[in-house]
């Protein structure tokens, strides 16, 4: 049986990486982009062996009856949804705050609007099988002070929800779980840049090992193979951080 995914916002952060891992791994998935220009990018790297599991959806949903509809129609093309994945676009929050307050009041009222409406279509879709999973792919806060980016406000709101979503949809068996990523080499430094950088980084761990993004994001495995008897927990990947909350 052919396991079935649906992305949001894949055009952004490590979600495209997420979504490559997930094709690897033979997923059937549906893919949202908020441009065509994403969903190209994303479909040009693809084997055709994958292509073809791949369902591109290019839209921008505002209001839970437009996102219902997709969130609907993504699991009605793929005969079910099995795993639904709320996109992260490791916003620097305070980078936007230092720059533009207001802004950054818009910003996060309309990421948490959105974070609530698709959690609750992917919800009352799985509901009706009485099976799923919900993952929230996040990063760790303890690296902004080597200039990963930050998201304190998201990441806490987001555990809330997951804290409360949890015990809303335990009746209709669906996993609800945040996934915390650690720290990643940056593969846009220099070799001269990136020694300095994995000195700093060398406070959570004894010479740690240090992987890149790709390798990462492979750390949402622990939800897909082993997530349906979990359910309101925020997993950690990455060495020197806390595995589980």
């Amino acid at each position: 049986m052919t396991r079935t995914a649906l992305l949001t916002r894949t055009g952004a952060g490590m979600n495209h990486l997420i979504g490559h891992h997930l094709l690897e791994r033979g997923y059937r998935l549906t893919a949202q982009f908020t441009t065509s220009d994403e969903a190209d990018q994303f479909l040009s790297g693809l084997p055709a062996e994958q292509l073809s599991l791949c369902t591109p959806v290019v839209v921008n949903p505002g209001g839970l009856a437009d996102i219902q509809q997709m969130v609907t129609n993504a699991a009605q093309s793929m005969g079910e949804l099995g795993v639904f994945i709320q996109g992260n676009d490791w916003l620097d929050e305070t980078q936007l705050m230092e720059n533009d307050p207001v802004s950054f009041a818009e910003v996060m009222e309309q990421r948490f609007r959105q974070l609530f409406l698709y959690s609750r279509a992917g919800g009352n879709v799985m509901a009706r099988k009485k099976r799923g999973q919900l993952i929230f792919p996040l990063l760790t806060d303890t690296l902004y002070y080597e200039n990963y980016p930050s998201s304190p406000v998201y990441n806490h709101g987001v555990l809330a929800l997951v804290k409360s979503l949890a015990k809303e949809m335990s009746p209709f068996r669906i996993s609800v779980n945040a996934l915390t990523f650690g720290y990643y080499r940056n593969d846009q430094a220099t070799p001269e840049q990136w020694q300095a950088d994995r000195k700093k980084l060398e406070i959570y761990a004894l010479k740690p090992s240090i992987p890149d993004v790709e390798s990462l994001v492979k750390g949402i495995d622990m939800l897909l193979d082993y997530g349906h008897g979990l359910s309101g927990q925020n997993l950690h990947w990455g060495f020197g951080v806390d595995t589980i909350q």
